[in-house]
């Protein structure tokens, strides 16, 4: 099982910063010591992930914010717009602006909710549909390149550490509707 998180050396990698007080005869705190270079290693792999992922969006022609909205609304019915905000973590203000530019675009189409007369329903209409499906079949082109770039080994052990820490992350927020506090 590969103990090296990433191919770089331990002086360039964000992670560092505990390296000095290894060794100190503690197996806790060498335990500790792994754990603290793993927040570190993710709290710099998650921004760097939103980068690439908005270069990306842009390689596409559109921004990460609307390329998140039509993925949300290509995975079921059509969605009331409040429940979009929450559901992106955005305003109420913002989720309005995104619908509005991709319904100009053509993407995206409002309708009056069936029984709230204060609701609103927003879906993506076939051209919408469209853009999601060559947007996904992008993203997951330029995934695989990203991923590649382990060895076959790698990936199959970051598919059993990332699955067991989702559902780890799962199994404990369960029945929190409030999210973190």
């Amino acid at each position: 099982m590969p103990t090296n998180l990433s191919r770089e050396q331990p002086e360039e990698n964000p992670a560092r910063g505990f390296e000095d007080n290894a060794g100190r005869g503690s197996e806790e705190y060498a335990a500790e010591d792994g754990a603290h270079r793993l927040v570190r290693l993710f709290a710099a792999f998650g921004p760097a992930y939103m980068k690439w992922l908005s270069a990306e969006a842009r390689v596409s022609g559109t921004t990460y914010a609307r390329m998140r909205l039509l993925h949300v609304l290509s995975c079921g019915d059509a969605r009331m717009m409040s429940s979009l905000g929450e559901e992106l973590g955005v305003t109420p203000r913002s989720v309005t602006s995104l619908v509005d530019a991709l319904e100009g675009d053509g993407l995206l189409s409002r309708r009056a909710h069936p029984t709230d007369r204060r609701a609103t329903l927003v879906g993506l209409t076939e051209a919408g549909k469209a853009v999601v499906a060559d947007q996904f079949e992008s993203h997951t082109r330029r995934a695989a390149r990203l991923f590649g770039s382990l060895e076959q080994e790698e990936q199959q052990e970051l598919l059993r550490v990332m699955g067991h820490l989702l559902e780890r992350l799962e199994h404990e927020t369960a029945g929190d509707a409030g999210g973190a506090e």
